[in-house]
């Protein structure tokens, strides 16, 4: 996830804005691995990055 932020410029901030309900360090712990990505999470993701949900799960 951090990878493609950083592809598309975006920081953690702003991804967790797109993500709703979310909190920078929330995004940060699934980074980190300390979180799991969930199905739903996934989805706005792929749409956010353009990519497969597969890349998140």
């Amino acid at each position: 996830m951090r990878i493609y932020g950083e592809n598309h410029g975006m920081s953690q901030d702003e991804l967790s804005r797109q993500l709703g309900k979310f909190t920078r360090q929330k995004i940060s712990d699934i980074e980190l691995g300390r979180r799991n990505i969930s199905k739903e999470v996934a989805k706005k993701l792929s749409l956010i990055f353009n990519v497969s949900t597969d890349r998140f799960i």
